[in-house]
């Protein structure tokens, strides 16, 4: 019997193996996920989810600074229309990573937080700072990475809603810790996050009594100082205490924060990786022990 011409011109794969290949695709290039989309019905079912694995929400006027991030970007009106029109569950299945750089009122944010409550990483802006019942981010019960401002995360201390929430947070961000005079409060705070192993402030300049808490909490693996050089100088006082401990890593932010952000969340390379890795070489030897600090442009040190 004759081969069929149609077997040659269009080969056929086993389904299981065209959705690998898909879905690498897409998540090596997620800005071309809008035209994998239109290949097929089944192709659409495979590499769509991976477009909303991070969801960003800003105003229309910021939307500038995330062009090209390959990833949806949503006003907070946009976003709760995708909630209202995509099938039931997509983004409980689909989103993973949360920036939120917009206000959200209170009832919006409790429908985003019930629709998106598969979230493990959350970066809030503003949105705990318009919020009068933190409760609803109760929701989010897969959350393990969280990036707030102090006064938030303070708050959140203090509100019943919110402990389970940050009973299961492995890594936290606070994002206005220079000068301010709040960052006593934070030892009280910390043994409300059990699971606690990795901190980032972006200041140094708190007193001993602090760095003596963090250097004595054992549970903490990684003991972050972000800069930037639009918002601090260029050498930051020294970290006292700190210095001796090997779990303290001062890293300087090349990028812009919001490429950091996204770059971990789309890839898993975050200041928090480089952290761990950069710790890890100092205690096998291959780093200057005495080293604590480096660059997200600069890692020659991995050679």
């Amino acid at each position: 019997m004759a081969d069929d011409p149609s077997a040659i011109l269009f080969p056929h794969l086993p389904p299981e193996l065209e959705r690998v290949i898909f879905k690498l695709a897409a998540l090596a290039r997620p800005k071309k996920i809008p035209i994998l989309i239109l290949a097929a019905r089944r192709v659409k079912e495979w590499v769509e989810p991976l477009l909303y694995r991070v969801v960003i929400v800003c105003f229309y006027s910021a939307a500038p600074a995330w062009k090209g991030c390959g990833f949806p970007i949503f006003t907070v009106d946009v976003l709760l229309r995708a909630i209202a029109t995509k099938p039931a569950q997509f983004l409980q299945n689909s989103v993973r990573h949360l920036f939120l750089d917009a206000p959200v009122e209170p009832s919006e944010l409790e429908a985003i937080c019930e629709e998106c409550n598969k979230v493990v990483n959350l970066f809030d802006c503003y949105t705990f700072a318009t919020v009068l019942d933190l409760g609803v981010f109760g929701a989010l019960s897969d959350l393990r990475f969280i990036a707030l401002a102090l006064g938030d995360f303070l708050r959140c201390c203090n509100v019943k809603g919110t402990r389970s929430l940050l009973a299961n947070i492995t890594h936290l961000e606070l994002l206005d810790t220079m000068g301010n005079e709040r960052m006593e409060h934070l030892p009280v705070c910390l043994p409300l996050l059990p699971r606690l192993t990795h901190l980032a402030l972006t200041s140094i300049s708190f007193g001993v009594p602090l760095k003596s808490a963090l250097r004595d909490n054992e549970n903490i693996q990684c003991i972050l100082f972000l800069v930037s050089d639009s918002v601090v100088p260029q050498e930051p006082e020294s970290p006292g205490v700190l210095a001796e401990d090997d779990r303290f890593v001062c890293v300087d932010q090349g990028a812009h924060w919001r490429q950091d952000w996204l770059r971990g969340a789309d890839t898993g390379e975050s200041y928090w990786a480089l952290a761990d890795a950069f710790i890890a070489a100092r205690r096998k030897g291959t780093v200057d022990r005495s080293r604590y600090r480096i660059s997200t442009l600069d890692t020659s040190w991995r050679d």
